[in-house]
């Protein structure tokens, strides 16, 4: 093997563009580096292939050390199963003057795959909740996977239930509920604050409606980090839509198991920002365990996952 090898977990992200360096002998953590901002490899893929080989490249660029020898490196990334975009992305990684050595020690997979690398049972459940939200319940059987059922994962249109985006959503529909004098919160107050909407007009509803239409998913799950968490402390409208999120959650969870037939200990294996937030994990996890006693709820690092796929190809 190469002198200080080392192998590359990427997480796509749906925000951030995350990875981790880790030894290829002991898998002790080496280095970190992410993305700034809300820049991520999602946006990079829409701009073309070329793009998303110099991100990947900046990234490895910062986290790689001078005597590291990178011999094996994993992608996950949203999209894959759905669409089929595995060897679109394949191809940009081998534009990457880093990864594009690797060969077959170079894998692209969907962003499950890394979180269930995360698993030690053999019933558990994925959930991604940062964005937007997918649920994906696998169970296996002597190492093999026997049954699998996803729920969600189609958009906020039709789904992302519990997601940054979704909460942010019901946010705007507080402010709604503030301006036409149905329900009055500190939440309602700062959307329209944040946002430099007037509130001495008739007519003031008729922005924020216009703001709706036009504000992205992305801009959604912002108002949940920016106002809807720091403000779910002492105001009731802010924290109702946190338990409701994480009520969502374990709804989704819960039809997952069951379609797979999941036993008490069931292990959930949960991702994404929404997650940071304690009164969402409580009431995800209050109804989880009133079915499912025996369950542990943890966050993973889809990161670590992905060195950990990585590592099983060197």
């Amino acid at each position: 093997m190469s002198k200080n090898p080392v192998i590359a977990g990427i997480d796509g992200g749906s925000t951030k563009t995350r990875l981790q360096v880790r030894c290829a002998q002991s898998l002790t953590l080496l280095a970190e580096a992410q993305t700034q901002g809300s820049t991520n490899l999602y946006q990079h893929d829409a701009r073309g292939p070329e793009t998303v080989a110099a991100l990947l490249d900046e990234l490895l660029g910062r986290a790689l050390g001078p005597s590291h020898t990178l011999v094996a490196a994993v992608l996950g990334t949203a999209g894959i199963d759905a669409h089929g975009d595995a060897d679109r992305h394949l191809d940009a990684c081998r534009q990457s003057q880093y990864l594009n050595h690797l060969g077959p020690r170079l894998h692209v997979c969907s962003d499950v795959e890394p979180i269930d690398a995360c698993g030690t049972r053999d019933h558990r459940v994925c959930v991604i909740a940062g964005t937007g939200s997918n649920t994906l319940a696998i169970r296996r059987s002597n190492g093999d996977v026997v049954a699998r059922h996803q729920v969600g994962g189609m958009d906020l249109d039709l789904s992302d239930n519990g997601s940054g985006a979704w909460i942010g959503h019901h946010a705007m529909r507080a402010a709604l509920r503030d301006l036409q004098h149905v329900e009055a919160s500190d939440l309602g107050d700062a959307i329209l604050q944040h946002f430099h909407l007037p509130t001495d007009t008739d007519e003031a509803w008729r922005g924020l409606r216009e703001l709706r239409l036009q504000i992205s998913k992305a801009e959604l799950a912002s108002i949940t980090e920016a106002l809807v968490v720091p403000l779910s402390e002492h105001d009731a409208v802010a924290r109702r839509l946190l338990t409701n999120a994480g009520e969502a959650l374990a709804t989704d969870i819960l039809a997952a198991a069951q379609a797979i037939g999941a036993p008490s200990s069931l292990e959930v294996l949960a991702v994404g920002g929404v997650w940071s937030s304690d009164i969402v994990r409580e009431s995800a996890t209050q109804r989880v365990i009133a079915t499912h006693p025996d369950a542990t709820i943890q966050r993973v690092d889809p990161a670590e996952g992905a060195a950990h796929l990585a590592y099983r190809l060197i």
